[in-house]
């Protein structure tokens, strides 16, 4: 058996970031930005800072779903020594 018939050790996510964590995260930052821009263009500075809050809470929302088990799985660490080695 040659090195090339050996499979990887670990095969390479399929979903391509389409998990609830990910859409949850874009929609938020979308909406958020959305807001923010209608406060900007209107001048009411409360829309503006409400937009920035719902991009924070977007990206929150999408790490606790990613850390509950609804995102891309988290690659395994690898062992990287300082030696080279």
């Amino acid at each position: 058996m040659s090195r090339q018939d050996i499979p990887p050790s670990s095969a390479p996510y399929a979903n391509h970031g389409r998990t609830r964590a990910a859409w949850i995260l874009v929609a938020g930052v979308i909406v958020g930005f959305g807001v923010g821009v209608i406060g900007l263009t209107t001048a009411h500075q409360w829309l503006v800072y409400a937009g920035i809050g719902i991009v924070g809470i977007a990206v929150g929302a999408g790490w606790a779903l990613r850390a509950l088990g609804h995102g891309q799985p988290v690659p395994p660490s690898r062992d990287i020594r300082v030696d080279g080695t």
